[in-house]
C-alpha cells in the first residue's frame, strides 16, 4: 500500500517559523494570518459548518504516528518515500504536493 497524508510535522515548523518572526520584531505583532492557516489546515473540517465532503482533512498525522498506527494494525516493512519515489513507479506518479504530504509504503 502506498499512503500519502498531509504531514502535521510539516505544517507545525510553518507555524512556528512564521510566528517566530512575528515575535522577533521590535514592536507587538498583530498579524494573525498565520495562526488562521495553520488552524484552518489542520482542523479545518471542524471549524467549517458546511463543509463539503473531502474539503478538508478531520485529522492529521506525522510521521511517528502513522507509523505506530500502521503496525498495530497489522502492516509490515513501512519504509518513508520521497515524493514520486517508491517500489511502485506507475503508483508514485500519482504523488501530489511534494513538501507537505508524508509518502509511506507498506505491506499487510
Amino acid at each position: 500500500m502506498r499512503l500519502v497524508v498531509p504531514d502535521l510535522f510539516f505544517h507545525a515548523e510553518q507555524y512556528v517559523e512564521a510566528t517566530r518572526a512575528l515575535i522577533g520584531r521590535e514592536y507587538l505583532p498583530e498579524d494573525r494570518i498565520h495562526h488562521d492557516i495553520f488552524l484552518n489546515t489542520i482542523c479545518g473540517a471542524y471549524l467549517k459548518k458546511n463543509r463539503r465532503n473531502g474539503a478538508e482533512h478531520y485529522y492529521m498525522y506525522d510521521l511517528p504516528t502513522l507509523v505506530s498506527i500502521l503496525k498495530d494494525s497489522g502492516f509490515e516493512n513501512i519504509k518513508k518515500c520521497e515524493f514520486k519515489e517508491g517500489a511502485d513507479k506507475e503508483l508514485a506518479s500519482f504523488d501530489s504536493r511534494p513538501d507537505e504530504s508524508l509518502h509511506l509504503e507498506c505491506i499487510k
